[in-house]
């Protein structure tokens, strides 16, 4: 795919100063949309910029263009890669550093320990990423149910991984080791605990729609559900009650779950609201 790069020495530039500053996402997102560098690649990205693993990705892409200007014809400048080639290429190189950090003999046996665990648990997230994939969007029940349970358990791993990185960096800066305490409860992402779906106050059933009585009542109980729909739809397209410029989805999780299902039961309520007002006319 031929690629139109603004490979100046200005736009550089503004690459490397992200690289050397706080590497915010969102402005690498924008670094690579302007300077034209793998448009199909960045455009994944910015359509899954919620996800944990894209910083890492901008990043790489980051330092890919940098080389761009010094290697216009290298096969790393492609822009056809997928997706999934997109997120496997970015898990070889993260597992192939950590095994080369296993590898340091002047480690002591703690960090060795660390380093294990981080490496299982990566390799494991990166299962769980895929079969996240597999599930697919569907919202009937089991589609639901089984993306809850990755999600969560992804959760998990993710938090005990930032945990023992946490460490890591922390010997890597002043030399202080792990307490052992770190290691004293081993995790295991197969006794994640997923919570129940979330229900009422005090764990009360939802109470079931009320219909109003007469024609004017049904109307403007109709316009209410029109207006709570809406709502709900723009928080999962813009993350708030009103539309913004951009879409800005709500990210895969448990709340994005809970809230496709309550738009699904708005829904359905203003079909028997409009319904009943119908039959009345």
């Amino acid at each position: 795919m031929e690629q139109d790069v603004n490979s100046t020495a200005e736009m550089r530039q503004e690459a490397i100063d992200w690289l050397n500053g706080k590497r915010d996402t969102e402005k690498g997102l924008e670094i690579l949309e302007k300077s034209g560098y793998k448009p199909h690649v960045a455009a994944i990205f910015r359509q899954n910029r919620t996800r944990k693993d894209i910083p890492g990705k901008v990043l790489i892409e980051i330092r890919n263009y940098l080389r761009y200007f010094a290697t216009p014809n290298s096969e790393v400048h492609k822009d056809e890669l997928t997706e999934d080639e997109i997120a496997e290429q970015l898990n070889v190189r993260v597992l192939t550093n950590i095994e080369k950090e296993l590898a340091n003999e002047e480690y002591p046996p703690i960090i060795k320990r660390l380093l294990t665990e981080f490496h299982g648990l990566y390799q494991q997230r990166s299962l769980l990423h895929k079969g996240l994939k597999e599930v697919g969007e569907g919202n009937d029940l089991k589609s639901t149910t089984d993306r809850k349970r990755i999600l969560f358990v992804a959760d998990a791993i993710s938090r005990r991984m930032d945990e023992l990185w946490k460490s890591m960096e922390s010997y890597k800066t002043d030399g202080t080791l792990p307490a052992e305490e770190l290691f004293a409860t081993s995790f295991d992402p197969d006794k994640v605990v997923i919570p129940e779906d979330d229900k009422t106050e005090g764990d009360k059933p939802k109470p079931e729609l009320v219909l109003a009585t007469d024609i004017d009542g049904l109307k403007k109980q109709s316009d209410n559900w029109r207006i709570k729909l809406a709502k709900a739809q723009n928080r999962l397209d813009y993350q708030g009650e009103k539309k913004a410029d951009k879409p800005n989805q709500m990210p895969e999780g448990p709340k994005r779950i809970t809230l496709l299902k309550r738009i699904d039961q708005l829904k359905a309520e203003k079909e028997i609201i409009d319904l009943a007002l119908a039959n009345m006319k």
